[in-house]
């Protein structure tokens, strides 16, 4: 003998009714009035937690910031030596030099200014001596560094580069 289930709809009884609620649903929604203008704005209260969270976080890494902690930035540099200051600085002449040597083979003769041959490092001075020579300095430490166009650059690179090399 087969036990049969007490009201259990058939799938076609069941695909009926949820077509019927839907139906109705759909009336439902038809009867209601459309909502004109912008949606209500959120209760004044909802968000405020997460309004002073984000405030507080905001302070806290401005503050931070500006107190500069040890643990969140390096140490600065340790000061040049007068040699490494001087290296550098005829390293810097050096280049001036060369630019103002390669601004004269092109144009056939100098540059009224430094700008003028390509040299941005405003700390370095030029002055023309002749029509052909020229002298560019720098200060570095307690003095002036200065280079004239006639003087050989090949030593005077080999002697800043050896000083660089020893910093390390």
């Amino acid at each position: 003998m087969t036990k049969r289930r007490p009201n259990v709809p058939t799938p076609r009884q069941s695909k009926s009714a949820l077509l019927e609620a839907a139906q109705a649903a759909v009336a439902d929604q038809r009867g209601r009035p459309i909502p004109s203008g912008p949606p209500a704005p959120p209760e004044p209260g909802s968000r405020t937690f997460l309004r002073v969270l984000l405030g507080s976080l905001i302070i806290a890494g401005a503050v931070v910031l500006g107190l500069r902690p040890s643990w969140l930035t390096s140490p600065p540099p340790p000061p040049e030596s007068p040699a490494i200051q001087t290296a550098s600085a005829t390293l810097a002449l050096v280049e001036a030099v060369s630019r103002v040597n390669a601004f004269q083979q092109v144009r056939g003769s100098l540059p009224r200014t430094l700008a003028e041959a390509g040299v941005v490092d405003r700390s370095i001075s030029y002055r023309q001596l002749t029509r052909d020579t020229f002298e560019v300095a720098v200060p570095a430490g307690d003095s002036t560094l200065t280079i004239r166009s006639t003087e050989p650059l090949k030593p005077k690179v080999v002697q800043a580069i050896l000083t660089l090399q020893r910093r390390s």
